[in-house]
């Protein structure tokens, strides 16, 4: 089943150059990441209370590993990866290949403001490391709350802005909220946007008809000591309420 969207996402020396450096950090069939396992923990604590068919990944990226683990955490019958790069979902359905239950896994075209699936008809969204591309955070919010059914939730890290806001002290510029910005990851220079932490869990959710749930701050991977104090991942968990 294929979707076509207008968003491009990263280009094919990019994305190759991110998931090599993924194969070579979290070895690519592997999840050992903090934030994963700390999302992981999440969705079988859901799954422990409601029942999940579906759940869409928005931002998939290329790593079959992270869709797997989501699957198997929630007990899903049905998963769809959403990912805006060509070159990103081509690296990931090269892998889906020799995923024992390929069959029951979606990848399509699309990105956090377009996701093509129709309205209330997920039980899970997760999404690691992408809502922060978003300039107008509440755009995503709003595309999220279609999505999703009444009491479905969502699962959401992403660069916490106290790292965000220290990696650009580090170049002498003030942080403002929805400003972009780009951080050396993989060998590759990736492009996303500043945010304040109210506008991820401030009123841009509360207006969409979410709620908040549970969020946590937290470190992970860094070597530095002297950056080890400054969370680097946020955490959070979303419900979609009646407005």
């Amino acid at each position: 089943m294929s979707h076509e969207t207008n968003a491009k996402g990263y280009g094919r020396e990019t994305a190759a150059k991110y998931t090599e450096g993924q194969k070579q950090f979290f070895e690519i069939d592997k999840v050992l990441d903090g934030a994963t396992l700390a999302m992981e923990a999440e969705i079988g604590m859901l799954a422990e209370q409601y029942t999940i068919h579906t759940i869409c990944d928005i931002g998939c990226g290329s790593n079959c590993a992270y869709l797997e683990t989501w699957k198997n955490a929630a007990h899903a019958t049905h998963l769809v990866g959403v990912e805006p790069s060509e070159h990103m979902r081509t690296l990931l359905e090269e892998r889906l290949h020799d995923f024992e239950d390929a069959d029951s896994i979606e990848v399509v075209s699309g990105d956090w403001t377009h996701v093509p699936l129709t309205a209330d008809s997920v039980d899970l969204v997760v999404s690691r490391f992408s809502l922060h591309h978003l300039q107008h955070i509440r755009d995503g919010y709003a595309e999220l709350a279609r999505i999703l059914k009444i009491n479905g939730h969502a699962v959401i890290s992403l660069p916490h802005p106290e790292y965000c806001a220290a990696e650009l002290a580090k170049n002498g510029i003030a942080p403002q909220e929805g400003m972009p910005m780009s951080v050396q990851v993989f060998d590759t220079t990736l492009s996303y946007c500043y945010h304040e932490m109210d506008a991820y869990i401030g009123d841009n959710l509360r207006e969409s008809g979410l709620e908040l749930v549970k969020t946590e701050s937290f470190n992970w991977g860094t070597k530095d000591d002297s950056e080890k104090q400054t969370p680097n991942t946020l955490l959070f968990v979303v419900r979609k309420v009646n407005k």
